[in-house]
């Protein structure tokens, strides 16, 4: 396959693995499963550094990369002081083009520094390729689609690859922003649930019927479809489905059961 097939392939496949999502989920996971296929990589991560915040890792593929990850959540100051990509992308935000590690430091400093020996026993000699995407103007974050090797740096022709996807990449980026900020909106704009209809979606969750909730809590079936109701409503959800889903969305769902 020639470079110019290769370009195009990379941006159908990654456009058609992302718009294969059930309608309203994550675009992110399977891009990232798609960008670790089309580029040979060992993993794909999706990242957001706020500058003055946390940088964190969003979405990792595949699922069990994520016990080598050393730190999925922390201070983006201190992530920048560790890694050499987080620092450039901080100090040059909406910087064009993919660049990658050994881009900015030599491959033995990389590998001699407190975070390269830390990754060494898990990943290899550690090669990483950065894709910066461009989110909002006067934003104070940014989003970067990064792949790993564990022994092989990437070539030219994998930078222009990915320099091709760019735009794809920054469109879902910017997709998954407004899905999260919505999120937060609508969570913001409904009323809270209370305990009890936090318990009684809990438990519906659990897979219990609502007569099987209301044995469980000692109360009548009418008692817990009207919380079921009021829960329902708050959640702007006309079933099951949606409700649980809706209160997951919000992290209102209970880690025990009663």
């Amino acid at each position: 396959m020639n470079h110019v097939d290769r370009v195009a392939q990379a941006i159908s496949d990654v456009a058609v693995a992302a718009l294969c999502d059930p309608p309203g989920g994550p675009l992110v996971p399977s891009a990232l499963h798609e960008l670790v296929r089309t580029f040979g990589a060992d993993a794909a991560g999706y990242y957001v550094h706020e500058w003055r915040g946390w940088t964190t890792a969003l979405a990792i593929a595949p699922d069990d990369v994520w016990p080598r990850v050393p730190n999925a959540r922390m201070p983006t100051a201190q992530a920048a002081a560790l890694h050499p990509g987080i620092r450039h992308s901080v100090a040059h935000p909406g910087a064009a083009g993919p660049f990658a590690l050994t881009d900015l430091v030599s491959e033995r400093a990389w590998l001699s520094s407190e975070l390269g020996s830390l990754m060494r026993p898990d990943w290899g000699r550690n090669y990483q390729l950065a894709i910066p995407v461009p989110i909002l103007p006067g934003a104070r974050e940014s989003r970067v689609w990064v792949l790993g090797r564990l022994d092989c740096d990437f070539t030219p022709h994998d930078r222009a690859v990915a320099t091709a996807l760019a735009p794809l990449l920054g469109a879902i980026s910017r997709h998954e922003l407004w899905r999260e900020l919505r999120l937060v909106s609508r969570a913001r704009l409904l009323p809270a649930l209370t305990d009890r209809e936090s318990l009684v979606l809990h438990l519906l969750d659990d897979g219990l019927s609502p007569a099987g909730i209301a044995a469980r809590l000692l109360v009548s079936p009418r008692t817990v479809h009207k919380h079921l109701e009021r829960a329902y409503r708050k959640l702007d959800a006309h079933d099951r489905t949606s409700a649980l889903t809706a209160a997951r969305e919000r992290s209102l769902l209970l880690t025990s059961g009663a």
